[in-house]
């Protein structure tokens, strides 16, 4: 899930209500990747080099313990 975020999300209130639906969200198996809309409009290129990093970089799967060997 991308989300972007204006001005109200900066104080603590809502970034304790965004924290919780984050967990929320994550516990149901979603990634969240947030920002703010300024940098959507100011650094467009670099926003979508993050979401691109996220979508297909390779990640490291490392075995839980008591598997493999």
């Amino acid at each position: 899930m991308i989300e972007l975020d204006g001005g109200q999300h900066g104080s603590d209130e809502a970034e304790a209500r965004d924290r919780a639906r984050i967990i929320a969200i994550e516990r149901c198996g979603f990634r969240v990747i947030r920002f703010w809309n300024h940098d959507v409009h100011e650094r467009l290129d670099e926003v979508v080099e993050t979401i691109w990093n996220e979508l297909y970089a390779p990640t490291l799967a490392l075995p839980l313990e008591g598997e493999g060997n």
